[in-house]
């Protein structure tokens, strides 16, 4: 029998109309500021607050129509190290410093490397890393690249073993113990 390993993967959304996020905030913070407000005693319903929920709604929709899934897979180690290699760290740089690598042209060539699917509405999207990557993540913000690079940071560098719950584990440990007095 041979080993077959499975590298780990990710999968990192991006809503590519953000913009929706302050219309849905907007939206949300009047219905909350709605439901505040004392009943006036009418035992009918509150159109107001059912068309400000149905406006939630609707951007919700919208957000998770526009939402492109990228599944991030975790690189061999040995190509792994040769990004490392080819992207050695600039004199004088903090970031570099810190990741030991051109923290300006590393992420990009392995997050090229590493997407290996896109989907958008449960229909799949052609995408080729080489040469759509570059374009995509020039046009994101800071916080929105930084997600793609906690990835593969994560899948690469992190603990990829299998999850595990602390939480679960000590309520189990709960369970038994009381189980055995």
């Amino acid at each position: 029998m041979s080993l077959t390993i499975k590298r780990p993967e990710k999968v990192v959304s991006l809503c590519l109309d953000a913009s929706l996020r302050a219309e849905w905030e907007a939206a949300t913070a009047r219905l909350a500021d709605l439901m505040k407000r004392p009943a006036d005693g009418r035992m009918t319903g509150n159109a107001e607050a059912t068309a400000l929920a149905a406006e939630v709604g609707d951007l919700e929709e919208r957000m998770a129509a526009d939402t492109a899934r990228f599944r991030v897979r975790g690189l061999p180690r040995n190509k792994w190290a040769a990004h490392v290699a080819a992207h050695p760290p600039r004199k004088d740089d903090a970031a570099d410093a810190q990741y030991q690598i051109n923290t300006a042209t590393f992420f990009d060539a392995v997050l090229a490397e590493s997407i290996v699917d896109v989907e958008q509405a449960g229909e799949s999207v052609t995408f080729d890393g080489a040469k759509d990557w570059l374009p995509l993540a020039d046009d994101m913000t800071n916080g929105q690249y930084g997600e793609f690079v906690d990835a593969v940071l994560e899948l690469n560098k992190g603990a990829a073993g299998i999850p595990f719950s602390r939480a679960a584990a000590s309520l189990r440990s709960l369970a038994s113990s009381a189980s055995s007095d």
